[in-house]
């Protein structure tokens, strides 16, 4: 899939530093996917940080194994058009909590 500049909203800022909410249909792999960010270039810099409320995945019926995942990324270069973005740490279907 692709970034929706519609789903990223600031939720706080102060000297340099933000904190962003960015919420997708898409799955996390995709968006934690080369190059996913780039259109944000200008929005986001490096040492910003993302939490993210996406998709998990569907079973092979097309049902929603769990509604949402979530993920706390920082990121790690912002220039010349390209944004990548590294995960601080991920809760997993609200309740369990892995480091990346």
């Amino acid at each position: 899939m692709a970034y929706d500049g519609g789903g990223l909203r600031v939720i706080g800022a102060c000297r340099g530093f933000a904190l962003w909410h960015y919420a997708s249909s898409d799955g996390l792999p995709d968006i934690l996917g080369p190059g996913y960010f780039n259109d944000a270039f200008g929005l986001i810099r490096a040492g910003h940080h993302l939490h993210v409320s996406a998709r998990i995945a569907l079973d092979d019926d097309g049902h929603w194994l769990a509604a949402r995942d979530h993920a706390l990324l920082a990121v790690t270069l912002a220039r010349r058009d390209v944004v990548t973005v590294s995960p601080l740490g991920m809760a997993l279907n609200g309740s369990e909590t892995a480091h990346a």
